[in-house]
């Protein structure tokens, strides 16, 4: 078979091309050089390539939020009651330490008979009682 002139030309081009490549090796595939990306052109090309992960991963997140949200709310609310209810049993211990020692006092008698003098207004049968009397100042004389 005769070749035409188009033919050869097309063949003498690709032998051309294929000489001016890299040599080809039996068995080996040429290596194409790669472009050097920046961190941030491979994070990108990282997140493209994982975007449904990274969707169902958000996905997932979100919905952990709105169904535990609430809870850890309703947690901290606890937590501050339990604040609350913690500083009051200090109170009420302080409370009842004061009253012990109260009821420690009222067994006593100088206690007995302070309260009898101050709150009952009574006295010994030998006392007499001083009560200082106020002058009134009249309106009138002013």
């Amino acid at each position: 078979m005769s070749e035409t002139k188009m033919d050869q030309a097309i063949r003498n081009d690709a032998v051309s091309e294929l000489q001016m490549d890299e040599p080809l090796v039996q068995g080996k595939k040429s290596k194409k050089k790669k472009k050097k990306l920046s961190p941030i052109q491979r994070l990108i090309k990282y997140v493209y390539k994982k975007r449904y992960t990274i969707l169902v991963i958000v996905l997932i997140l979100i919905g952990a939020f709105i169904l535990y949200g609430n809870n850890f709310k309703k947690i901290y609310e606890l937590k501050q009651q339990i604040v609350l209810l913690e500083s009051g049993i200090v109170e009420e211990e302080e409370e009842a330490q004061r009253l012990k020692t109260e009821l420690k006092n009222v067994e006593e008698r100088s206690y007995i008979e302070k309260a009898a003098r101050e709150k009952l207004g009574m006295v010994y049968p030998d006392e007499i009682i001083v009560t200082p009397v106020l002058e009134m100042e009249d309106s009138t004389q002013e």
